[in-house]
């Protein structure tokens, strides 16, 4: 029967009293098509309602096989409209076709809801702002459009969705707190160009880049110079380094200062600075990972490396092929992390002698060591 209700619904009709009061095959049989199956289901699961909600889930068109008593309810309507906002297909033209809640919830859902409500909705102020706040673009549907020439809807507007500023670029030049309660609410509105005096303000561009790093792309010239602004976007994310300023980049000191926050920054720093072991080292303290990130050079120098490994036994990893492959940088790397001596050359790791004096200064290297040994 599953089979049949599988290709079509309406075999439902066939099927014995106790398949049609079987939950699983009903909602089988109105997953496809117009959800018409319903019909067919016993009475008790038609007027079951955490079934019709199941069913609705599957299929929102089966509202029109529903009885008036269920559909005509706010509280079921509202429900439903939770589970697919297409419903609203049906309720538009229901016996609550005037109920204002019932429009506003499935606009809440998907903006798109809006082209199905009755028209008296589409001038409806409430209703469109809640639209707008989904997708600016409604302000252009033809029921709509009046509201482009109203002022002070526009602004309530563009509080809750800073798209709308495309509709009119001038409307919160003067009011930076304003613009500060948007950046708030959603740090992405500091890409409108409009706004490049705001870009330029510290406070709403540290707000924004406290949301998301990549706000610092959006910051005017003088604040990718800000050392305290350009610190709080790497804290974030290394890549915000490579949106410094160029006096910055070049700045030891702030190199440092921002690899003690975010040791991955290193990888975005200059060959200069990748080939400098006091910015090597320095990222190296917070994570041995960061020797990848050094030059070709101090990643074969042995002094460099083995004041690497002081740090952590894994930046080994990192370390040129000869230096793998030497015994008292090996031994300083599993001093620190006994794990380290699997980045150790082929040879050191199957050799007898070695391995022994591996143990003797970190007995855990027995982890990782064939069992022959």
């Amino acid at each position: 029967v599953l089979a049949a209700m599988s290709q079509n619904g309406g075999a439902l009709e066939y099927a014995s009293e106790s398949l049609k009061s079987d939950r699983e095959v009903v909602l089988k049989a109105v997953k496809h098509q117009d959800g018409s199956a319903l019909q067919h289901a016993s009475a008790i699961l038609r007027t079951d309602r955490k079934f019709i909600m199941r069913a609705v889930r599957q299929n929102w068109r089966v509202l029109y096989f529903l009885s008036e008593a269920f559909t005509s309810r706010r509280e079921n309507a509202l429900e439903v409209l939770k589970q697919d906002w297409n419903a609203i297909k049906f309720f538009a033209s229901s016996a609550l076709k005037d109920d204002k809640e019932i429009m506003l919830a499935a606009i809440r859902h998907h903006s798109d809801a809006f082209q199905y409500i009755p028209d008296v909705f589409k001038r409806d102020r409430d209703v469109v702002l809640a639209a707008a706040r989904k997708d600016w673009r409604i302000l252009f549907h033809e029921s709509s459009r009046d509201f482009l020439e109203d002022p002070a809807f526009l602004l309530q507007a563009v509080k809750q969705n800073w798209r709308l500023l495309y509709c009119m670029p001038d409307a919160l030049n003067d009011n930076r707190d304003e613009v500060f309660k948007i950046v708030q609410q959603d740090w992405t509105s500091l890409r409108f160009h409009g706004w490049k005096s705001f870009a330029a303000n510290r406070d709403i561009v540290m707000e924004a880049v406290r949301q998301n790093a990549e706000a610092i792309v959006y910051a005017g010239d003088a604040l990718k110079g800000d050392r305290e602004c350009m610190l709080e976007a790497v804290k974030r994310s290394a890549q915000a380094f490579s949106h410094a300023s160029a006096e910055l980049k070049c700045d030891l000191d702030f190199a440092l200062e921002v690899l003690r926050q975010n040791w991955q920054a290193l990888e975005y720093m200059s060959e200069e600075f990748k080939n400098r072991p006091i910015v090597v080292l320095e990222a190296v303290k917070q994570n041995g990972d960061a020797l990848a990130y050094a030059s070709n050079f101090l990643r074969s120098q042995r002094e460099v490396v083995l004041r690497a490994l002081e740090f952590s036994g894994n930046a080994l990893e990192h370390a040129s092929e000869p230096l793998r492959n030497d015994q008292q940088v090996v031994l300083a790397a599993v001093e620190q992390e006994w794990s380290s001596l699997q980045h150790a050359s082929f040879d050191l790791q199957n050799n007898a002698d070695f391995l022994l004096d591996a143990v003797n200064r970190n007995w855990r290297v027995l982890y990782c060591v064939s069992q022959s040994f």
